[in-house]
């Protein structure tokens, strides 16, 4: 044992990147060339005696101590996570906080359930990417039961790389996400963060490709999901005309009529009044041109009011009110009409 942590420490002093895939390092010195999991226990407690002598705060050592001794594998996990690696990185131990978020995750994959498995190790994910460890959670990924849940998270990690900044490496993660409507949305999303920081031809290219995935999503329904996500994220890009021209793919009136207030709304909250008030305008028509043989309009009127209010456009929220005749959805609009006016301290 002493002479396969020897080789470990100096296998990690060597190469400071081996921090990056620590599961892997310990377990081909463990185990050369074994590719079967059954050594995972083992693993584990070489990593947290590697853990004990390398952290660098003494109480972090003890908390180690006591963390590895619970037995509930979800809360260990969860301890690790939150309670070490993340508190580490804050304290600048990165290779510390790496190691305690591989001593979570590998607790998180010993756990029996595959629900309970598969939530313990997004957990580690989500608070790997608090503490900005990027590599490390992406790494976690392949780790997740299903290729769904799998790009869902990808998604998630994207959005934050994306957030701070590490565009490239967002993108090629984008890029591995098998559902399409999810990689439609990440591009879009990654899109406009890249607007904010003015890199706005480098949107543009990836709200092609947002619209390019949007196109090959199957059920009809999704579709127009993707297409409202993605002609919000023009607008919020200051892309207007781009995200009209998006919505008109939408194929249900309802959907369209949503997605025509939600770019409204973005429109005003960017200091475009009029323009905001002629894409209202524009959703009200929309939504009173259909045949309302399933009742969609009041919901459909009642989501154009609370755009509107958003947009501080009371007055035309109560117009609009008044056209509601459903008692349910007029109950529901009137209820936000009137708490937005509380909130501005106007008058009801």
């Amino acid at each position: 044992m002493q002479n396969r942590l020897s080789l470990l420490r100096k296998a990690l002093v060597e190469s400071p990147k081996s921090f990056d895939n620590l599961f892997e390092t310990v377990h081909e010195i463990l185990f050369p060339g074994s590719k079967k999991l059954k050594e995972l226990r083992s693993t584990y407690e070489m990593l947290s005696i590697l853990g004990e002598t390398l952290l660098e705060n003494e109480n972090a050592r003890k908390e180690l101590a006591i963390a590895k001794s619970i037995s509930d594998l979800p809360t260990r996990a969860h301890i690790l996570a939150k309670n070490l690696g993340v508190k580490q990185a804050n304290q600048r131990d990165v290779n510390g906080a790496k190691i305690c978020f591989e001593l979570a995750t590998i607790s998180a994959r010993l756990i029996d359930s595959i629900v309970e498995r598969d939530e313990a190790v997004e957990g580690v994910i989500d608070l790997q990417l608090k503490a900005t460890l990027f590599a490390n959670s992406t790494s976690n990924v392949k780790y997740l039961g299903g290729e769904y849940a799998q790009s869902k998270v990808r998604k998630k990690i994207a959005e934050a790389q994306a957030g701070a900044g590490e565009f490239e490496n967002a993108v090629m993660l984008i890029a591995e996400i098998n559902d399409t409507e999810l990689r439609s949305q990440a591009f879009a999303m990654v899109a406009v963060l890249q607007a904010d920081r003015s890199q706005l031809n480098e949107a543009k290219i990836l709200f092609g490709r947002a619209v390019k995935n949007a196109k090959q999503v199957e059920d009809s329904f999704d579709r127009d999901v993707v297409w409202s996500k993605i002609a919000e994220g023009q607008a919020s890009a200051g892309m207007v005309e781009e995200s009209l021209t998006t919505a008109k793919s939408i194929g249900d009136g309802w959907e369209y009529s949503r997605a025509l207030a939600s770019i409204a709304q973005i429109q005003s909250s960017l200091g475009d009044k009029r323009k905001a008030n002629e894409i209202f305008k524009k959703a009200v028509e929309e939504a009173e041109s259909f045949q309302d043989y399933n009742n969609f309009l009041p919901a459909t009127l009642g989501f154009i009011i609370e755009k509107m209010l958003e947009a501080n456009e009371g007055s035309e929220a109560k117009a609009i009110l008044e056209r509601i005749t459903e008692p349910t959805a007029r109950v529901g609009a009137s209820l936000m009409f009137a708490n937005n006016q509380i909130e501005l301290g106007q008058p009801l």
